[in-house]
């Protein structure tokens, strides 16, 4: 009897798939693997999967931007220059009523007179009283007249039109980096210039770009009440207005925010749409390459609420999956709509962002898998075998530098690296055995809910022949919760790889997915990874039956029995 360690990460659960991945998370192993990560962009992996955020979150983001709060302290991360105070002072705002009274002296003390006056709670306005503001004839009454031309463009391309023209005040007193702060609301909106946001010259590409960015914030008051606006998530009011900003201009090039929002979010694949703030202005980008009106999208994405799914499933709809994660490669000259951004206002090349390198000789497996929901991966592929096998649960695609390009959704396809692509005997392994170079570009995207991952096996094209595969049937029952069913194994074993499908009956959490593991002195392991939350197995093995025990933590922390015999 041989003892068998199962990993499959598919296969039974409970219904919890909507479980947040980053949520629980180690901050300080976070903060030192990601040094760019500020501290609110660590405090913003704690917003619910819904896009809602607690007492404690809101709070925290506070802190991360203006100092710490009484009973407070922010992850230790870069402090969050002030610009992001709209978004920190906007969570803290559905609270205000509910933390201490010390912690509201403390916030109110800590809050720039001059960055309050856009926000409405009583006791942080209160600080707006005596903020020297100046509104000089010529300048402001230009600037006024361009905004009113911005108002009457993006109005004709999102088809509503604001009833009022926003008013233009210059605020004297610079606060950090920030450009403008909008207050608006159905009838009416004003948007702060400070020092930084004026400097440049009133007809520039810099002036419009930041205008277009306010006038949106009006566009999303006239849409929303004020509650409404508090609710929204960050990616969604302050990425729609970063993207509006820099794509009505086509790219201003001189703004320092926009600079540093654009690495934020090329250097972070892997980082979840739903914690993102101004640096999403990446993923609207994205959806204009993939031939996406994101003019058209930007009130229903405004309208889903505080639900980041269903907003989510608004904005990049069914196709643009696949794609999403390979936009990270930004290696292409020119780029490509699929392996680099195109459509990137504002965008400064040079930076490569972080892959995954994978290197596979005969024999030899291994895998990109991604955790955080609504994010890509990325790697970099290199084959010395006669035979690569590509299994992607989820979304994903495979570049080759030669040419052709393979889109894969919960799907397995073999290739062939080196020719003559068959067996000894002359025949042809498989039917779909496709010619690619030795060297492509992998990646996967996670959807709102689902993870995706990719299993790579590299083997000899005589091993490839000699396969038999193997076929399971099996049962399984929760001991958690009242759910049980079957499932359906099938793999073949190539040399000391492992790899096959697996189908479950019975679960609402997965279906199907891709298997791949390892056969080494009698001790086997193999794991699956698709659409769902991962699930372990462990169990022994006979000549024609094995079974066990499952766990899934990830899955309503559940376990139970299964069991299988061989067909």
């Amino acid at each position: 009897m041989h003892r068998i360690v199962i990993a499959l990460a598919v296969i039974v659960a409970a219904c919890s798939a909507n479980r947040d991945p980053a949520r629980g998370e180690d901050k300080v192993a976070i903060a030192a693997a990601n040094p760019q990560l500020t501290s609110l962009q660590l405090v913003l992996r704690d917003l619910r999967p819904d896009g809602s955020w607690s007492k404690e979150t809101a709070l925290q983001a506070f802190a991360a931007v203006y100092g710490e709060l009484p009973g407070v302290t922010a992850p230790k991360g870069a402090r969050a220059k002030a610009e992001y105070g709209a978004i920190a002072v906007r969570m803290l705002e559905l609270y205000w009523d509910r933390i201490t009274p010390a912690q509201r002296a403390a916030a109110t003390a800590r809050l720039p007179a001059n960055h309050a006056q856009v926000f409405r709670t009583p006791a942080i306005g209160a600080a707006v009283l005596g903020v020297p503001a100046v509104n000089p004839s010529g300048p402001s009454e230009r600037h006024e007249a361009i905004a009113a031309d911005i108002v009457a463009d993006i109005g004709a391309r999102v088809g509503r039109k604001l009833a009022f023209v926003p008013a233009v005040v210059f605020v004297r007193e610079q606060v950090g980096a920030t450009q403008a702060l909008t207050k608006g609301d159905a009838a009416g909106c004003t948007i702060f210039l400070y020092p930084v946001g004026y400097q440049y010259p009133v007809e520039s590409p810099e002036t419009r770009s930041v205008l277009a960015h306010e006038i949106w914030h009006c566009f999303q008051y006239a849409r929303l009440n004020k509650d409404a606006i508090l609710n929204r998530p960050p990616w969604i009011i302050e990425g729609q207005a970063m993207w509006v900003g820099e794509q009505y201009v086509g790219g201003s090039h001189g703004i320092e925010t926009t600079g540093r929002h654009w690495p934020e979010y090329v250097m972070t694949p892997g980082e979840s749409l739903f914690h993102r703030t101004y640096d999403a202005i990446g993923f609207y980008s994205h959806l204009v390459d993939q031939h996406v009106d994101v003019w058209q999208i930007l009130d229903p994405v405004l309208d889903a609420g505080t639900d980041n799914v269903y907003a989510f499933k608004q904005a990049i709809g069914a196709s643009n999956l696949a794609t999403w994660g390979a936009s990270w490669f930004f290696e292409t000259l020119p780029p490509t709509n699929l392996f680099d951004l195109v459509n990137a206002p504002g965008l400064i090349r040079g930076r490569q962002p972080p892959r995954k390198m994978i290197s596979l000789a005969e024999g030899q497996g291994d895998a990109l898998v991604l955790k955080a929901r609504a994010a890509g991966a990325i790697a970099d592929v290199r084959v010395k075998a006669d035979v690569l096998r590509v299994a992607i649960a989820g979304h994903g695609i495979l570049g080759d530098l030669a040419g052709p390009v393979f889109m894969f959704e919960d799907s397995t396809q073999m290739f062939c690296v080196k020719s003559p692509c068959k067996c000894p005997d002359n025949s042809t392994p498989l039917d779909k055995l496709t010619p690619i170079s030795d060297h492509a570009y992998l990646a996967i995207t996670n959807g709102a809910k689902n993870q995706s991952s990719a299993q790579l096996v590299a083997f000899t094209m005589a091993d490839l022949c000699k396969v038999k595969p193997e076929r399971w049937h099996g049962t399984w029952k929760s001991s958690v919760h009242p759910i049980s069913g079957t499932f359906e194994l099938s793999y073949k074993l190539t040399g000391t790889q492992m790899s096959g499908e697996v189908s479950v009956a019975g679960s609402d959490c997965v279906a199907a997915g891709p298997v791949q593991g390892a056969v080494d002195k009698g001790r086997v392991e193999f794991g699956s990874v698709a659409a769902g939350p991962g699930v372990t197995w462990t169990g022994a093995l006979k000549t024609a039956t094995m079974s066990g025990n499952y766990t899934s933590p990830g899955c309503g922390e559940d376990s139970g029995t299964w069991s299988a015999t061989r067909r």
